[in-house]
């Protein structure tokens, strides 16, 4: 029975400030994302920018996560949510370097 037409929705926070890269000091090396999706139960996936598997699990979830990849290099991650019955969801997380 599945709905071709429904979507996987995908809330990932906090977006605004995620993965800030410069304040690591005061902020920390790494980043709590909180991952939800409607309904729970999704399948995630969190891959980094070598295209390695990070983080696995089913929402919702939270993830810890590396702000940088080297020295003033942001860390790029995609998100993967995946749910039988629905639409597949994928989204680029990009942390920022300030400076």
């Amino acid at each position: 029975m599945p709905r071709s037409s429904a979507l996987l929705s995908l809330a990932v926070i906090p977006l605004a400030c995620l993965l800030s890269g410069c304040a690591t000091i005061i902020q920390g090396q790494t980043e709590a994302v909180n991952i939800r999706s409607v309904p729970d139960g999704a399948t995630l996936s969190v891959t980094n920018r070598a295209g390695i598997t990070v983080q696995t699990g089913t929402t919702p979830a939270v993830v810890t996560l590396k702000r940088g990849a080297g020295y003033f290099r942001p860390e790029i991650y995609t998100i993967t949510l995946a749910k039988q019955g629905f639409a597949t969801r994928t989204m680029t997380v990009t942390g920022t370097v300030n400076g």
